[in-house]
Formats: C-alpha cells, structure tokens, sequence
C-alpha cells in the first residue's frame, strides 16, 4: 500500500530582509527533499503547498521566518480551536489592512457556537499584527489560536518563532564577544543556505566563538571549527560544551586552531557544507576614507581568494560554500570584494533573486553580501 501524501498550504510571514529568508526557506525544503509548490508570493510573505511538513521543528531551524500559519478553508474555520477548555484566547493580526470587521463578527459566531468564553487580545503598536512575542506572552498557541489576514489569505499559526530561546544562548553562553560574534539568526541563515542537514559535516573555517557551529550542533549537523586565534578555539569549546550538557545537541563537533589558507593540510576528511562570516577587516567605528576603503578590499581580496581556493579540496564535489564579503560605502561609491573575478565556484541560481545577496543588521554600519557557492569540477562564473 502506498503511503498517505499529506499536502497542505502555509503561509509563511518573513521578518526583515524577505529576498534573504525566502531563498533561505527555499534552500531549507530542497535539502531535506521537502517536496513544496509556490501558490501565491507577496512581499514580505509567500504561500506553498508542502508535502508531510513539521511546522515546530522548522520554525526552531529557520533565522528569517517568524511565523507559520495553516491556510484556512470554510471546514477548517468551523474549527478553530481544538483543546478541551472552554475559556480560550484569541488573537486576529492584520498584515495588509484590509477590512476584516466581517470576519471578526463570523469568529465571534464560531466561538459561540462552540459555547467558548474566549478574549480577544490585542497588540499595543500601531501595526493591526501581533508580534511572535505578543503571541507567546499571550498564551495564544497552547489555549487558544492566532488568525492571521494577509490580503485575500486567511490562515490560523501553528509556529511562532521565540526570540526568548534565542536570548537565552547569547545571555547564559559562558564565552561572549558581542561585537564580534555573528547573531544567530544569520548563522541559522547561513546553515540553511550550506544545504547541510542533520548527520551531515558542515565547517565554519572563521569560527570565532563558535556562534555558528552552535546553531548548526542543535539541528543535529556534526561541525568542524577552524580559527587562527587559539582563544577563540578555546572559548569555542567551551561554548559547545556547555551547549550539548545543556539543550542535549546530538552532533559531535571538531575543533582546529590554524590559517584557514591550509585547510587541506588540515582537515583528513572533506565536508558536506561550509558556511562562514570571514574576517571583515577592523571593527568600523565611522565613515573612511576613498584610500582606506581600497586597501581594506585589497587585503580581503587576497585572504578570500587564497581561502576559496584551498576550501575546494576540502568540500565534497556539488556541494555549497555560503560566505560573506563586506561593502564599503563611501559617499556614492561602494567598494566591495567580487568574488566571480577570483574563483571558478558555480554561482547558485535563485528565481527573481540576485546571488550574491545583499545584507545589513539593524543598526550596523557595514553592509555585507552573502555569496552562496557550489564547488564543482566544471565549475565557472
């Protein structure tokens, strides 16, 4: 007997930088050979059909969705709670302004068909929309139920992303350097991008303190580590010590003090995947000069080369390199590292989205591009 395919559709709500967390997204199902159609795409939001999905275990892996909302037809409406209480709460998020005093009064009419005490709770911002921590505070997916509208798409969330677990790796990580360390939702990002899934061996040859690794060791990936630096060797151990007595982390993890230059002379078996924030020159603390914005690209530009060219001996054929080269910005000019003039890796190909990606943190000073690469025999830009 042939097994029960299960499609359902999702609507899937992005945080900033949507090009980023759609491709992301996209990368996240092919590598787990998730089998998904794309039926409507907006914005800062898309909708797919997607084969036997774990909706929990995705938003835990992903950096750029933050909620996961089931797409409701008129039988899944009848229905919108499923637990035993009879006293619930309820949310409605708005994304698009669009006129929903409609469905509000239907909601109220289900609900009390149900014989359901329930109370609306709303967010205190201008915006119509619950934030994931809102929906969290409230209790809305453990006693209750969130509707979301998103133009013409009405859906109830089945995940939310927590920004709570995640502030609780940066606070309780006993080794920290926060101007230094890359966030962890662009690891979870860059991961993503790498294709590496669980059982897999990824490598971040700039590991830093290790904040990559550690994302990639939750989602059950083995990680090889490689600095220069033998403090941040040091303090990455102890971070993905901590890590696995902690939250349990299955992955086994290696670590190398080393030029990451001489990978080959390093590293005995190759990799899966290799994802990593390099060196980006010294730290920015204002505007530079015309002069310095060159120098600072000359002295990247030979680092990554040599990099890129000793990383393919250590990377399985047909397999992805994510890195990310910085963009500086000097009144109207830019100075940036291109890498198509300084390796024979294949670009990646994404529809309707420019690889290399463009990226800035909120706040930062440096913008940066996310280069996703596959290393092949035949390989050319």
């Amino acid at each position: 007997m042939w097994p029960l395919v299960v499609f359902m559709e999702y609507l899937f709500i992005f945080g900033r930088d949507s090009k980023l967390s759609i491709v992301e997204l996209f990368s996240y199902l092919d590598a787990r050979k998730i089998d998904f159609k794309v039926k409507k795409e907006f914005e800062s939001a898309i909708v797919l059909e997607i084969d036997n999905f774990n909706p929990k275990k995705a938003i835990e892996e992903l950096g750029g969705t933050v909620k996961i909302c089931e797409v409701l037809d008129e039988i899944k409406m009848e229905k919108l709670y499923k637990g035993k209480s009879t006293k619930i709460k309820y949310g409605i998020s708005n994304y698009t302004n669009e006129d929903i005093e409609e469905l509000k009064e239907y909601i109220k009419i289900l609900l009390k068909k149900e014989s359901l005490k329930a109370t609306l709770k709303k967010t205190h911002r201008k915006e119509l929309w619950l934030m994931p921590s809102e929906v969290i505070k409230y209790g809305l997916l453990d006693n209750g139920f969130e509707i979301v509208v998103y133009h013409d798409v009405i859906s109830k969330t089945v995940a939310v992303f927590n920004p709570g677990k995640q502030e609780e790796r940066d606070l309780k990580r006993p080794r920290k350097r926060p101007l230094l360390s890359i966030s962890i939702r662009l690891a979870k990002i860059l991961i993503n991008l790498s294709g590496a899934t669980k059982g897999q061996k990824l490598l971040d040859p700039f590991c830093g303190y290790g904040i990559l690794l550690q994302e990639a060791l939750l989602m059950g990936i083995d990680v090889v580590g490689l600095d220069i630096d033998k403090k941040c060797v040091s303090a990455t151990r102890e971070n993905l010590e901590w890590l696995k007595k902690r939250y349990g982390a299955k992955g086994n993890f290696e670590l190398y003090c080393g030029d990451c230059r001489k990978l080959s002379e390093i590293l005995k078996e190759k990799v899966d995947a290799i994802a990593t924030e390099p060196y980006l020159g010294p730290l920015l603390r204002g505007k530079i000069s015309v002069k310095e914005a060159r120098l600072r690209i000359e002295k990247l530009r030979k680092l990554y080369a040599d990099f890129l060219n000793e990383a393919r001996k250590v990377l399985k054929e047909g397999k992805r390199l994510v890195i990310i080269t910085p963009v500086f910005k000097v009144g109207k000019e830019e100075f940036r590292v291109d890498l198509k003039k300084y390796t024979v890796y294949k670009l990646a190909k994404f529809k309707g989205i420019v690889n290399p990606i463009r990226y800035k943190a909120p706040g930062g000073k440096l913008e940066r591009e996310i280069w996703v690469l596959i290393n092949s025999k035949n390989s050319h830009f």
